[in-house]
């Protein structure tokens, strides 16, 4: 398309942030289906602007999706060395830790310094849930995650809880969960 370039080719005014071009170019990668190319703006991008706390995550969570977990592994822990007050910095590292069932111990330490940041933040205790579950323990993963849906009922944290009570002898309906998660996002 004629006039088409980069968004970081746009021309900065003064004290602009240079980081809120990148971002906005890996987004639009993301939402038009290109990870791997909004990896690639990233990950050029991150020489020049190390410190960039917002850069660091969406970098840390597009190569989780792409799968190279030591990307993701240095920029998240990068993050938390720049902010060590954001809680979903801890919180997305011990997430994929525990998702991937790898270093369990650390990703609970992880995850339990994001709750201390923020006790009441849903994406955190649905962590906290799954890191119990994967370490074994249905009982305490079970009143994290009731206490996520609690505070809020959506389909990316109502599909641990419609896991979680499988596990022998939990009385609870995973499928009710799951058909209350499905009527609130079709589309999930």
């Amino acid at each position: 398309a004629r006039g088409a370039g980069k968004l970081t080719q746009t021309p900065l005014r003064p004290r602009r942030d240079p980081g809120q071009l990148i971002s906005a170019e890996a987004q639009w990668l993301l939402e038009a289906k290109q990870d791997e190319a909004s990896f690639e703006v990233l990950d050029r991008a991150l020489p020049n602007n190390g410190d960039n706390a917002d850069l660091l995550y969406e970098h840390g969570m597009t190569a989780a999706k792409l799968e190279p977990l030591d990307a993701m592994e240095s920029s998240l822990r990068s993050l938390i060395r720049v902010r060590p007050t954001f809680p979903h910095g801890y919180n997305a590292l011990g997430y994929t830790l525990a998702d991937r069932n790898e270093r369990l111990d650390e990703a609970k330490a992880l995850i339990e310094k994001a709750n201390a940041l923020s006790p009441d933040d849903a994406s955190i205790l649905d962590s906290r849930g799954l890191v119990h579950y994967r370490l074994g323990n249905t009982g305490e993963a079970l009143q994290n995650l009731r206490h996520t849906y609690r505070l809020k009922c959506a389909a990316n944290v109502l599909a641990t809880p419609g896991q979680v009570p499988w596990v022998p002898r939990r009385p609870h309906d995973p499928q009710l969960t799951w058909k209350t998660a499905t009527s609130e996002s079709p589309s999930h």
